[in-house]
């Protein structure tokens, strides 16, 4: 064997390259259910043939397969076969009490578990009495060493999960999903509270009133007993628990996907979220929403995420929302507004004005802006021109109406916005933004970076002319027409638009090839 191998780091370094970790999050860390699966890590059986090959080799790729875990099941086959046995209803069963000697078979895999997921996977059940079992083992902890907990209170093993960790936790994930009064049972991991680091309670799916309460009671007092969180997820906070976060020192990501109330008026705003850095808030109140955002005015908050229901007139309120971030930290801002039909009864107190996006123009390191609106906003060469001017660093680029297929504005940018963002915005690579193209003036321009362009109810007379315009201003660009909704009331104008630009991208496929 060549004497690379006896070097432990090395040979780690080579068995991390054979194995693919797959990732247990999603885009963004508020999505629980996406975390509660772990997929085995890809080229498995790789390693499995390492682990066998020689001692030198076992532990190491032993420690890397038994990193990641679903359920018990699997550790719980280590003991001898005589032991257990898998029922004709599907059950997983332990038939004669094990030995100590048979659980020490067992003891030299848990120990390298690091992360733990209670979902058994498959179609294999894990009874109960199991876990009677798994209480009686002769070691303090079955799982000493896992630092990240992902479970659901449905499962078996939810009560009972306290009693099989170790006190090295330090992110946990819960999935609410079973009954009442198994909410409660959560408080048995508090001696873990104080030292946890990163933390998803979510319920779902959605639940009754008096279950979602009771989930945002317990959540709330879980939260308040932490001291070191620097990732929080949860369905919705009490204000105490608002208030209580907002002076967590090291508090870096927060989401909240039921935002009911914002930190008291009283908090300083200035010391307020002193190191967050991403915010996601959902709720169907705008101006709960802009009042939570304000009391980050002191943090260094790079990413801002935000989806509520646009009331009538929301042009102050979205002016006070874009004024309450820094503007040397920020370099992403998503905001989306979502209504019904009645936004049609009154579509000038639906439409936002353009002057509401003007506290926007002085956060100069924006690199991603997405602003969705019910009927969107009001546009034009000048205000898109002061955009491109004002973020030089832009990657991607969205401003639209969500019902975009059902209303057409009375006027649209023309083509000259289109020379501004690629004179002035170097980098952008995706566009979202209604062009009128119909005019016969082709713009002096040339932006090799662009890559997508999603041109919504643009207008448009003739295919072979938006192609041909397309095709000399931006070479690399490709046409991503609007896919209209199946089940919604559609403008016959918006249905001969889509069609021409689908007309128009197979004639830039065409010319590619």
């Amino acid at each position: 064997m060549h004497r690379c191998w006896n070097v432990a780091e090395l040979t780690q370094m080579i068995f991390e390259e054979v194995v693919e970790e797959p990732s247990v999050n999603s885009q963004y860390p508020d999505s629980v259910a996406r975390q509660i699966h772990l997929d085995p890590p890809a080229n498995a059986k790789s390693l499995l043939h390492l682990a066998t090959t020689c001692q030198s080799f076992s532990v190491l790729a032993l420690d890397i397969l038994w990193r990641r875990n679903n359920g018990i099941i699997k550790l719980l086959k280590c003991l001898p076969s005589s032991t257990w046995c898998i029922c004709g209803d599907g059950y997983f069963r332990i038939v004669a009490s094990p030995t100590v000697a048979d659980w020490n078979l067992v003891l030299k895999y848990p120990r390298r578990i690091r992360t733990f997921s209670d979902e058994e996977g498959g179609e294999i059940y894990l009874d109960p009495s199991v876990l009677e079992s798994t209480i009686h083992i002769p070691c303090d902890a079955l799982f000493p060493n896992v630092r990240k907990l992902s479970c659901r209170s449905s499962s078996a093993l939810f009560p009972y999960i306290h009693l099989l960790l170790g006190s090295r936790l330090r992110n946990l994930t819960i999935l609410f999903d079973g009954p009442s009064f198994r909410i409660p049972f959560i408080r048995s991991l508090r001696t873990s509270f104080p030292q946890m680091e990163h933390i998803y309670l979510q319920s779902e799916p959605p639940q009754d009133q008096e279950y979602t309460s009771m989930v945002a009671e317990t959540v709330s007092s879980v939260v308040m007993e932490t001291r070191t969180l620097r990732t929080l997820c949860v369905d919705s906070l009490n204000r105490p628990a608002c208030n209580y976060i907002a002076s967590l020192p090291n508090l870096e990501h927060l989401t909240v996907w039921h935002l009911i109330f914002s930190p008291s008026p009283d908090t300083a705003s200035d010391t307020a979220f002193s190191a967050l850095r991403k915010l996601v808030l959902v709720a169907a109140d705008l101006k709960c929403i802009t009042n939570f955002v304000t009391m980050t005015v002191g943090s260094p908050l790079r990413s801002l995420l935000i989806d509520a229901h646009q009331p009538p007139h929301a042009g102050p309120l979205l002016r006070a929302l874009y004024s309450a971030c820094n503007p040397r930290h920020l370099t992403s801002i998503q905001v989306q507004l979502y209504g019904n039909d009645t936004v049609f009864a009154d579509p000038k107190a639906y439409r936002i004005p353009v002057d509401s996006l003007k506290p926007l123009l002085v956060y100069s390191n924006l690199r991603r802006v997405k602003l969705f609106c019910t009927l969107g906003v009001t546009l034009d060469d000048k205000s898109l021109d002061a955009m491109a001017r004002a973020w030089p660093q832009i990657e991607e680029l969205c401003l639209r109406a969500v019902f975009c297929y059902r209303y057409s504005p009375d006027s649209y940018p023309t083509v000259n916005c289109l020379a501004s963002l690629a004179q002035h915005c170097l980098f952008l690579r995706e566009l979202t933004l209604a062009v009128d193209i119909t005019t016969s003036q082709r713009a002096k321009i040339s932006h090799k970076t662009l890559e997508l362009w999603h041109p919504l109810d643009s207008p448009i007379s003739s295919p072979r002319h938006a192609a041909d315009l397309l095709r000399s201003c931006f070479p690399a660009v490709s046409i991503v027409p609007y896919t209209l909704p199946t089940f919604q009331p559609k403008s016959n104008e918006m249905i001969k638009r889509t069609r021409l630009w689908e007309k128009a991208k197979q004639l830039m496929s065409k010319s590619a090839d």
